[in-house]
């Protein structure tokens, strides 16, 4: 009961984090405003994988016994199930993946052209949605994530509960297809069948794998405000069968770009 209290409270924490990011329609955009912070994935801060330690009569632990926990930015995780550890891997910092033995995460941090290109490829048109907020002055973090079933069981999983922490601290649930759709056509980016194009693109409800089954979706966050100089995304409650499986994948921020040089008189 404690842990669903939790949950939702750190939902709708994100969602009104989202909802104060919105700017006001037809407000001015700010011109003295810090510059948002660029996340990137960080290596350095995975452990490595670790075997389980010998019980005290020199004997592995049984089924049931607790597995040496490890920190993740001062997070206690002990894997109580080894069936259901989360292997994580950073190969860049643009890069990331998740290992179980019943799914398996790809993410992908995507550069405008690369996003445009993907969204081109889904809809069959040219119409990048994070172009229209970005020029309303509510830029996004874009993450393609694939989701690949390669269990026995069915998956379930709820895209709003990936959110990205920072250590100011902030939390950010990703922006859902319904929401972008609104966030639009308060900017008065509306071309005809935009919900349904969104859909194909951004995450949008529950999704529901069968075994071998797999989907691909953009994930989207506002980007976080200075200062941040730890930030994860936290995944939880990765359904399959009767098990549950949450994780976390460190992130870390980019340094600022230099400001221009002054204009010669």
């Amino acid at each position: 009961m404690e842990s669903q209290v939790n949950t939702l409270r750190r939902c709708v924490e994100a969602a009104s984090i989202f909802l104060l990011a919105l700017p006001a329609a037809g407000a001015p955009r700010e011109t003295h405003a810090p510059q948002p912070v660029h996340l990137v994935f960080d290596a350095a801060m995975v452990p490595p994988a670790e075997a389980k330690p010998a019980s005290p009569d020199g004997k592995k632990p049984q089924s049931g016994e607790p597995e040496r926990g490890h920190e993740i930015w001062g997070q206690k995780r002990q894997n109580i199930d080894p069936v259901a550890l989360s292997v994580v891997n950073i190969a860049a910092e643009d890069s990331a993946s998740v290992a179980t033995v019943a799914f398996t995460v790809e993410l992908s941090l995507l550069g405008a052209a690369e996003r445009r290109g993907l969204v081109r490829e889904a809809i069959g048109r040219d119409l990048d949605p994070f172009d229209a907020l970005a020029s309303r002055g509510l830029p996004f973090m874009t993450i393609l994530a694939a989701v690949h079933n390669i269990g026995t069981d069915p998956l379930t999983f709820n895209p709003q509960n990936i959110l990205v922490v920072t250590d100011r601290p902030e939390l950010f649930a990703p922006l859902d297809a319904t929401r972008a759709y609104e966030a639009l056509r308060e900017a008065g980016f509306t071309p005809e069948d935009l919900l349904p194009d969104l859909q194909k693109v951004i995450f949008d409800g529950s999704p529901n794998l069968a075994p071998d089954q797999e989907i691909s979706r953009i994930l989207a966050y506002p980007l976080p405000r200075p200062p941040v100089r730890k930030a994860r995304m936290d995944f939880s409650f990765f359904a399959v069968g009767p098990a549950s499986f949450s994780f976390a994948v460190p992130m870390r921020p980019l340094p600022p770009e230099p400001a221009p040089p002054p204009a010669k008189p």
